[in-house]
This record gives structure tokens, sequence and C-alpha cells, in this order.
């Protein structure tokens, strides 16, 4: 109850757009409805919950919005090894623990049924085991912790961006009580998936590592990047997406084209910054377009590179997950969307000032051959 409560101040005190009132009435209904069933799972998980420790280090892939992470979650996660959040834990993330074994199978058989489509990727088939973020998570779980609630409300994205992403001005305290929220939710996760090493995807960790490596001193990471002007117009027609499905309010394209720009800085020289402190044998970089030329090799040089076992033993299972998608079309967007004058130099300064022509030509040179 006490987040539906949290969640209805927010809105009024963020704002409604009239034409956004269904999305509010699906939003409150969801919570409503999860009420009972999070009580239940507290009374018999908590304690649980809160025993659990991590014992493997997690794995986290970094990477901006529409840079290939959800694709690399995606194709790691067919190793077995690997624990994950997938799409119902985020959505019942109360109750997850108890309901997903016997509601789960009833709401894919729905999705299947209705043949209901993902709109993130490209409309493809919806499966309640994708892969998820922990944002999305933080989103239904706790009050104002999300940096996804920029999503919810776009003409104060700044803020949220700032605040749960980059947490520009947090105080000491506030940065502790981020980290316990983010940590329990870490360890439920850990709990359903037995204690299996997590594999992570979140954008905004891009923004966060400093944090990571303080909760997780041996974690892991892999970073993917592609060329800014991709970047912006798939992040464009994703935000689109987000507002027409998602949002309670609407917001101008061009209010969304500034905030793009002036996000896609702030989080990329940030973790340029912050990448320094990562060990060089915890860390690995590739970009998208190798990624999606050449996966089942850059899978490859990931297990090389950060010393996972057993590739040999799955490259198989790799091949084909590939082979079983080589029909996906990943998501699309106008690639004739008009750029200003002033974006078109600022997304080749960006290109520049982070080094994309060098991480690409490092990638070439990494990418294995089988």
């Amino acid at each position: 109850m006490s987040t539906l409560i949290q969640f209805i101040k927010l809105v009024v005190k963020d704002g409604l757009s009239i034409r956004k009132i269904s999305h509010l009435i699906h939003y409150i209904f969801l919570r409503l409805t999860s009420i009972p069933l999070n009580l239940v799972e507290s009374l018999i998980y908590s304690r649980k919950i809160s025993k659990h420790r991590i014992i493997h280090p997690p794995i986290f892939i970094l990477g901006h919005w529409r840079t290939g992470t959800s694709f690399l979650h995606q194709l790691l996660v067919q190793d077995k090894r690997f624990g994950y959040l997938n799409y119902y834990q985020v959505i019942f993330f109360g109750s997850f623990l108890w309901t997903e074994r016997f509601l789960k199978p009833i709401f894919q058989f729905v999705a299947v049924t209705l043949k209901l489509k993902v709109p993130f990727f490209n409309n493809a088939p919806f499966d309640w085991d994708l892969p998820c973020e922990e944002d999305t998570a933080l989103l239904n779980k706790s009050g104002n912790n999300s940096s996804y609630l920029a999503y919810l409300f776009p003409k104060h994205a700044k803020y949220w961006f700032n605040r749960n992403m980059l947490m520009a001005d947090f105080s000491e305290e506030q940065i502790n009580n981020w980290s316990r929220c983010y940590l329990h939710l870490l360890k439920k996760i850990s709990y359903k998936n037995r204690g299996r090493q997590l594999l992570l995807k979140t954008p905004p960790n891009l923004a966060r590592v400093p944090l990571l490596i303080k909760l997780f001193p041996n974690a892991k990471f892999i970073f993917i990047d592609r060329h800014p002007k991709e970047v912006f117009r798939s992040h464009l027609k994703l935000w689109q997406s987000n507002i027409d499905h998602f949002s309670l309010q609407s917001v101008a394209e061009h209010e969304l084209r500034d905030l793009i720009l002036g996000t896609y800085d702030k989080m990329m020289a940030k973790f340029e910054k912050d990448k320094e402190i990562i060990q060089s044998s915890h860390f690995m970089e590739i970009i998208y377009d190798g990624l999606t030329e050449h996966p089942v090799q850059i899978i490859n040089t990931i297990y090389s590179e950060l010393k996972l076992l057993d590739f040999e033993q799955l490259r198989e299972v790799f091949e084909s997950y590939v082979e079983s998608n080589s029909s996906y079309k990943p998501f699309t967007y106008n690639s004739q969307l008009h750029l200003e004058s002033n974006e078109k130099i600022i997304l080749k300064y960006y290109a520049k000032k982070f080094n994309y022509k060098k991480k690409r030509k490092l990638n070439l040179k990494i990418e294995p051959k089988i």
C-alpha cells in the first residue's frame, strides 16, 4: 500500500496529461491487485531474503540505451549457469517468489494466444522469460529509486536521471539508502536463481560504476558501444514508443532530442572517467556492429577475456540460439530521420570525444576467428 501511496503522490507532484489517464488507471490497478500477493510473499520470504548472501560477484552489461545491451543479455543468458531477472519478475516484483510457478504459465499462454508483441524489440513475440532490467524492477519495487521515473514523467526526465542515475548532489545517506534498495533487489533475484552468478543489464548502470564496485569489488563488466548517430536515432524512437505505451505525460519531440543529447553526453563522460577504476582483467569492451555481425565470435572473445569457463562446451548452444533468431529484425527506426545541423555537429563531436573509431579498431583486432 505504501508504494501505491508514493506513486499517487508522484503523479500529483509531477502531473498527468489528460490523454494518459488510461495509463494511470492501468498502473493503479496493477498496484492494487498486487497488494495481497506482496503481503503473502513478505510474510513467507522476508527473513530468508534478508539472510541470503550473494556469493558470486555479478557480471554487469553496460551501455547506453540502443547500443545492443538487450541482444547481448539475451545471448549470454543462454548459458544456464547465469541467473537473471525476467519480465514476470519485474512486473510482479513483490510476489514473484511464490506466484511465478503458477501464474507465469497462464500469462505465457495468454501472450502466445493473443500474439502479444514487445514494442521495444521491433514487435518481437512477447516472452515472460525474456531478461529484463533492474531499473524497471525498481520502478515497481519502490517509490522513487528508479531512473525510469523519467519515462513515466518525461517532462521531469532530467530530474529523475540526475537523481537516480547520475546521483547528482546525493548525500552519503541517500547513496546508502539507494544501495540498500538495489542490493535487496539483487539478493532477491539471487535467491530465486539459487545463488547462480547474476548477469545483469540496465543502461543507467553505465553511470553507477563506482557504486557497483563498492557493492561488488570483484564484479566483471562488459561495455558495448555504438556510433552516437545511430544511438540518437534509435533512442528517439524508443522514447516515442515509451510515451505512446507507458508515459503519464506528453512531451514535444524537440524536448526529447535535447534530452537525449544531454543525457548521452553526461552518461558517457562519467563512464569514460569511471572505467579507469575497473580492474583490466574484469573489463571488456565491444561494439554493436561486431556483435550483430559476428555474435558467436564476440561471445567467444568475452569468455576468453573475462576468463569465463566452458565456451567450447556451449558453442552449439549459442550457435543454435543465433540460428533460431536469424529472422529477427533489430529495433527499427527511420534511418532518414532529419538531423538538425547542430545535432550533426554534436553527434560527430561525441564520436570523437568518446573515441568511437578507436574502440571499433580495437574490437576488430580482438575478434577471434572460428
